[in-house]
């Protein structure tokens, strides 16, 4: 069976064939338009969209084979495929979630500008709003676990 990667590797390619962003075409401008159609914001939470959303065949295509990769790594064998494919024709968002990190300081810079992402990181100076933030990224840690 192929890798989730090669898989993903390779959907990918063919939506930027279908997109028109191969060759000359992959240096200029910015990649991020092909993934435009296939996210949403709702209420502050960015989701995929919903698939019976999506016009263009390739980029449903791309989204559906996504979409079945995150899940499957999201939720490992915890829920059944069956109500995996329940969430998703009920549109819960526990299906559609996009996975995020927090960013690093360059690509936050890189979306919100410079002088913002300066004054954001120089709120992190707060001993108080630094510690909150240690503790949102260590949640479920125990020292017993940290590797010695």
């Amino acid at each position: 069976m192929t890798s989730k990667v090669a898989r993903l590797r390779k959907a990918t390619e063919e939506l930027k064939k279908a997109k028109g962003y191969y060759g000359a075409a992959e240096y200029v401008g910015n990649a991020t338009n092909m993934y435009k159609n296939m996210t949403e914001m709702v209420n502050g939470d960015l989701l995929f969209k919903d698939l019976n959303s999506i016009k263009d065949p390739a980029e449903k295509k791309y989204l559906e084979l996504v979409l079945e990769i995150v899940n499957e790594n999201r939720f490992g064998g915890k829920v059944s495929k069956d109500e995996l494919e329940y969430w998703k024709e009920s549109h819960d968002l526990r299906y559609y979630r996009v996975p995020l990190v927090k960013g690093s300081a360059e690509s936050q810079d890189s979306i919100e500008g410079f002088k913002k992402g300066f004054v954001e990181r120089l709120k992190n100076f707060n001993p108080k709003n630094a510690l909150s933030d240690l503790r949102a990224a260590t949640e479920g840690i125990f020292i017993e676990d940290a590797p010695s």
